[in-house]
């Protein structure tokens, strides 16, 4: 998928979804609440164009809600930049924004280790992984 943005979706119980409304649309973010660390690539100065991103061509882990923020019923993201190594493996990943806070930076981090790349060395790729409850 072009642009490499996945969903995490958790799964809740009949019982923990009663009077929780569905989420489907887009998240109301909280400038102050997002987090941006320093991009090597420079993704934070210009826009990223979504053509110049490898698809991956497996995604052996995906990414595990964490456990205080679907107790808590938080959505957000994480963006993370990352180079592909020779043997297609993610590497140097840095995850250099995301919402609310740092929440899902180590879930996405985690879940692209287990991604996989055509076998080509690049460099400055980006990816967000949106977490939804649904």
């Amino acid at each position: 998928m072009k642009g490499n943005i996945i969903t995490a979706s958790l799964l809740f119980t009949a019982i923990s979804l009663s009077g929780c409304a569905n989420s489907s649309g887009p998240l109301e973010i909280s400038e102050a609440d997002v987090m941006k660390k320093p991009s090597r690539c420079g993704f934070h100065e210009k826009e990223n164009d979504p053509s110049n991103n490898i698809d991956p061509i497996s995604r052996d882990k995906t990414p595990k809600y964490p456990l205080a923020a679907a107790r808590d019923r938080v959505q957000g993201y994480a963006k993370m930049e990352f180079d592909i190594s020779e043997d297609g493996r993610p590497v140097n990943i840095n995850v250099i924004e995301g919402y609310p806070g740092d929440t899902f930076a180590n879930a996405a981090a985690a879940a692209l280790t287990g991604w996989r790349y055509p076998a080509e060395e690049s460099t400055c790729q980006v990816v967000q992984l949106d977490f939804r409850i649904e």
